[in-house]
């Protein structure tokens, strides 16, 4: 399946998702990809359960959590 914007170079195809337990997670930014922004947090806690959508095999998941609820 590919974006019907075709303004934008993406395609679904080598995404993936995953389930995301309420839990602590680090951002990107958190786990050193780039200095975290001023308002850009280093976690974010989720108090229901969510999704991680990433590109496929290459982030997200359980290996992001910091602390177990």
């Amino acid at each position: 399946m590919a974006c019907i914007d075709n303004d934008l170079d993406w395609n679904a195809e080598p995404m993936a998702i995953d389930l995301a337990e309420p839990n602590t997670y680090q951002t990107a930014c958190g786990k050193g990809y780039w200095e975290c922004a001023a308002n850009e947090p280093s976690s974010i806690t989720l108090a229901n359960a969510g999704f991680f959508y990433s590109p496929f095999e290459q982030g997200g998941g359980s290996n992001d959590i910091l602390e177990q609820s």
